[in-house]
């Protein structure tokens, strides 16, 4: 789903940056997102959330870890080609869905 937005330059510098790298910020790899999620994953109670969103979600490597404990996950970000690789790797995962979307303008 891409609903419609403003463009700015700002998504279309990220559209370039995952064109040319699936991870150009190396968060798959990062020992620093590995401990924020299990840091976040402390957190959640053991019953599954209902909803969650994750809003900046870029190729969803995140989403999709946090996907396992919610009914109902939807990665959201304005970079049409960060939601493309995400839609790639993980369109098949029942209870998650990206969405193209400006956070500022973005309605459930």
């Amino acid at each position: 789903m891409i609903l419609n937005r403003s463009r700015s330059f700002k998504a279309n510098y990220f559209d370039r940056l995952y064109t040319f790298s699936h991870d150009p910020f190396e968060n798959e790899a990062s020992s620093y997102e590995q401990a924020k999620l299990d840091l976040i994953f402390q957190f959640l109670s053991l019953e599954p959330y209902k909803l969650l969103m994750d809003m900046g979600c870029g190729t969803g490597a995140m989403t999709v870890v946090l996907a396992k404990k919610v009914k109902q996950t939807i990665g959201i970000d304005f970079s049409q080609e960060a939601i493309a690789i995400a839609r790639q790797r993980y369109g098949n995962t029942p209870n998650l869905d990206f969405v193209v979307a400006n956070l500022s303008e973005y309605k459930p």
